[in-house]
């Protein structure tokens, strides 16, 4: 092998290897309403977290889709932030589904769980199918919990990047809407 050849077959193994290290990745995902239509949600903000942590934060378009660019590989995780989008969706139905919850009579899982816990003591009973009637009765205008969306601290999705980009659909829903009957 002459020089010449050797170093051009150093140059394009180095090249090789820095090339994977310096390797970048995308999480992308679409953003719906937990309803029947899973309705995409435009205008809506999403959070990239790393170790616990918010490290960047991005806007849906309007076919709901996000996209987190430039990422090495790690663990992280995504969520929904806030929206531009009128809270909505409750009705009597929901109050009485937190009700039968609370005695035993239907099972709500994933992101209604969630949504059924209205006043933000962590326990599910019949203070939030309450506070669901007082709501929709307009006897009051927020929760005690204090949120109309259930957030990122209720619903991360995992999105660990190893060796290709990823895609994390996200879905939301609004406090109290259990029965993901919102559509606007």
């Amino acid at each position: 092998m002459t020089m010449k050849k050797f170093l051009a077959f150093l140059i394009m193994f180095f090249g090789m290897f820095l090339t994977a290290f310096n390797q970048t990745y995308e999480i992308t995902g679409t953003v719906y309403y937990a309803n029947s239509n899973s309705d995409p949600m435009d205008h809506t903000y999403v959070y990239l977290w790393l170790d616990g942590a918010i490290i960047d934060s991005v806007e849906t378009d309007g076919n709901g889709d996000y996209a987190f660019t430039d990422l090495s590989a790690d663990e992280y995780e995504v969520s929904f932030a806030h929206t531009i989008i009128p809270f909505g969706g409750i009705t009597t139905t929901d109050a009485t589904m937190i009700q039968q919850h609370f005695v035993g009579q239907i099972t709500l899982t994933g992101i209604y769980f969630y949504a059924a816990e209205v006043t933000g003591d962590d326990v599910i009973n019949s203070a939030d199918a309450l506070e669901v009637c007082k709501r929709v009765n307009k006897m009051i205008t927020e929760y005690e919990g204090g949120k109309d969306w259930v957030d990122g601290d209720d619903n991360k999705k995992d999105a660990e990047i190893t060796t290709q980009s990823i895609v994390v659909d996200i879905d939301v829903v609004c406090f109290g809407d259990v029965d993901g009957s919102y559509s606007w």
